[in-house]
């Protein structure tokens, strides 16, 4: 995990270096940081990016991965439990040199100088379920 922190309450600084990756840093740090339940956001620029859409019909993510220079203009998520692991839900638009945005679900991304995010936990634990009507991991309450 090639990341830095500072916390200030209940809420985290995080600083991801180049060649981390986005999802992987976020779900070992809210494991190794016990975190329940959280929302964040996030800006930077990364390398690579693999997207997903999710296919109502088919119940299925429909992947795409771009290569180049990104900045993230905008990064937004929440943390979870499903059963007993660390769940990190995210979506993120991205930019290139031509300005044109894309977006989705983010599946990864690589960080090519650096990726700020604002982590804010909250008190408690949130949890998701499968439901196989719809395909996915909801909250579960």
């Amino acid at each position: 995990m090639s990341l830095a922190f500072h916390q200030i309450g209940e809420t985290y600084y995080l600083r991801l270096d180049p060649g981390a990756e986005v999802v992987d840093c976020l779900r070992q740090f809210a494991a190794a940081h016990d975190i329940a339940a959280a929302s964040f956001s996030g800006f930077g620029a990364v390398k690579a990016v693999t997207l997903g859409f999710f296919q109502p019909d088919s119940k299925l993510y429909q992947q795409r991965k771009f290569q180049g220079t990104f900045e993230i203009t905008s990064l937004l998520g929440n943390v979870s439990r499903l059963e007993t692991q660390t769940y990190v839900h995210a979506h993120g638009n991205f930019s290139g040199a031509d300005f044109q945005v894309f977006g989705g679900h983010l599946v990864a991304a690589t960080v090519s100088a650096t990726v700020e995010i604002c982590l804010r936990q909250d008190p408690g634990e949130l949890k998701r379920r499968f439901d196989a009507k719809i395909g996915l991991n909801i909250y579960d309450f």
